[in-house]
């Protein structure tokens, strides 16, 4: 089956034809008989300007959503949203980790139980740049000698205040939701707790 697959704006991101290897913005993708897949991939486009411009949301990129849909219309449409940042300015990211008995990083997740409880998860902030020059100094960054301060916060699929699911903990006794990356430093952890219905009204140490 042929599948039709779309980039929304081609000024930001385009689809790698499988058959041609040409950058498009609409290329055919064909999933074979008796399988129920097919992959294909997708490239940014380096266009010279700071989206940060023209960013409403004030994330510092452009969301670009990408279409799949046969030509009959027998499938409902697919569709994923992929965002493309700024290439002359390095992203801040957040990966998590279950924490090993003896408080170390153990295997990455994407998820807690509450019964994980306290100090289920250790979360990681990272400076990574997407030209691939991960170091700040290689980088330039002009706050190179001085640290960065970071406010963390979570929240629900809705964007409520995730309050009541989780706690984060960044280190700072005076403000729990400040997390400080070292001056030359690439990285910094905090701490997350899951939490139960019973562990919702208390405090911790």
């Amino acid at each position: 089956m042929d599948v039709t697959v779309t980039s929304t704006d081609d000024s930001e991101l385009l689809i790698v034809d499988p058959s041609t290897g040409a950058r498009v913005r609409t290329a055919t993708v064909r999933i074979p008989a008796g399988s129920f897949v097919a992959p294909f991939r997708v490239e940014g486009v380096p266009d010279g300007v700071v989206d940060a411009d023209f960013d409403l949301d004030g994330d510092n990129g452009q969301w670009i959503t990408v279409f799949a849909e046969d030509g009959t219309r027998t499938f409902n449409r697919g569709a994923i949203r992929v965002k493309v940042t700024n290439e002359d300015r390095p992203d801040m990211r957040v990966t998590l980790y279950r924490r090993s008995p003896d408080g170390t990083r153990g295997t990455q997740i994407t998820s807690l139980k509450e019964t994980d409880g306290a100090q289920a998860a250790i979360g990681v902030v990272s400076i990574t740049n997407l030209e691939n020059r991960a170091a700040r100094a290689i980088w330039g960054d002009p706050f190179v000698s001085q640290p960065i301060e970071v406010t963390l916060s979570a929240t629900l699929a809705g964007g409520l205040p995730a309050d009541r699911e989780v706690d984060l903990y960044g280190g700072d006794p005076n403000n729990r939701y400040r997390l400080m990356i070292p001056a030359g430093a690439t990285e910094a952890e905090f701490v997350i707790d899951a939490r139960t219905i019973s562990s919702r009204t208390g405090t911790r140490p």
